[in-house]
């Protein structure tokens, strides 16, 4: 009889448990396209508002460049990898508009048409001037025997910029008026760290593991 009780509450847990996950596979709310980029942008990857330009910047993986598309949906071409300017694959956008500024995260991948074989492996944070658009900095990554592709950008509301490496878990910084990119922070637990945000007042980062959940790291 005993046995029979513990079964039956086992039978009643299971379904407990497996009632949640049916719910929680339902769908919230409803999706729509809000845009269609141009057909021959096959990866976009990176995205950021525009509020001066009052459109959505969209960067591309494959092609390394940026477009601007409006909320109705036109897209126009604002920036494209050539040698001049070093851009990559676009692996991340972030606008600072308090300073004009547009940083772009950029990698040698193989997922970028083209990529010369001496750029296998590069990694950099480029900083342009957001209304001209020019190249006004570019930071390398810090050479360490590692592989490194950085992703999302944030920005601090004191200028300081944070992203995130997809290849390692990493953050990296590069602080307001500093010369270069430095390490932040790194932990070997993150096996599936994947997105990053900041908190409105640039103290907190929010970070986005798949195996580990949401984590919060003060500044």
């Amino acid at each position: 009889i005993h046995a029979g009780s513990l079964f039956n509450g086992v039978v009643q847990v299971y379904d407990y448990l497996n009632g949640l996950l049916i719910e929680a596979g339902k769908p919230m709310g409803e999706g729509r396209v809000a845009f269609t980029l141009p057909e021959t942008t096959m990866r976009p990857e990176s995205i950021a508002w525009d509020d001066g330009r009052g459109a959505f910047l969209a960067g591309t993986l494959d092609t390394g460049v940026v477009f601007a598309v409006t909320p109705g949906g036109k897209a126009k071409a604002l920036l494209r990898a050539s040698k001049k300017n070093g851009i990559l694959a676009i692996t991340g956008l972030a606008i600072d508009t308090a300073r004009n500024r547009l940083w772009l995260s950029s990698a040698g991948v193989p997922a970028f048409i083209g990529l010369p074989a001496a750029d296998l492996g590069r990694a950099a944070l480029l900083e342009f001037d957001l209304k001209k658009l020019k190249l006004l900095n570019r930071f390398e990554i810090p050479v360490d025997g590692l592989p490194h592709v950085p992703g999302r950008i944030a920005v601090t509301p004191q200028g300081d910029v944070y992203f995130i490496d997809r290849a390692v878990p990493m953050i990296f910084r590069k602080l307001e008026g500093g010369a270069g990119v430095e390490p932040f922070m790194a932990n070997a637990d993150m096996t599936g760290f994947r997105d990053m945000a900041l908190s409105d007042t640039g103290n907190r980062i929010y970070i986005a593991d798949a195996a580990l959940g949401i984590l919060v790291l003060d500044i």
